[in-house]
């Protein structure tokens, strides 16, 4: 047995190949560069989605940093009058953009496929 080695030392490094690394256009995981989203399109994706699902914007507010975007259901063509006035906050971060009061699940899927987040 110890001959055989002897005869073969390279026998492992044979099965040596190249590593995944080498792949055009693979990134290591978490190596990905990040997208930097601003404040302001985080707003104008936000706005985009709501009006689409039927809402309707009532103002965006600028508090120092933060942006405050005030919403409401539509009527929806049924005459029921408009939804209570609710609001979502955006608070920009140096590499991302945090929604501190979120909107509904499906919404904020929305908001972050608009966003490719």
């Amino acid at each position: 047995m110890a001959a055989g080695s002897f005869l073969l030392p390279f026998h492992g490094a044979l099965a040596q190949g190249k590593s995944h690394s080498a792949k055009e256009g693979h990134v290591p995981p978490g190596q990905a560069k990040k997208k930097v989203v601003t404040a302001d399109q985080a707003i104008v994706a936000t706005r985009e989605v709501l009006v689409s699902h039927g809402y309707v914007i009532v103002r965006v507010d600028r508090v120092q940093e933060t942006r405050v975007v005030y919403y409401r259901r539509g009527n929806m063509g049924r005459g029921k009058g408009k939804g209570p006035i609710e609001k979502i906050v955006i608070r920009p971060e140096p590499d991302r953009v945090v929604f501190v009061s979120q909107p509904p699940r499906g919404l904020m899927i929305d908001i972050n496929l608009r966003l490719g987040m």
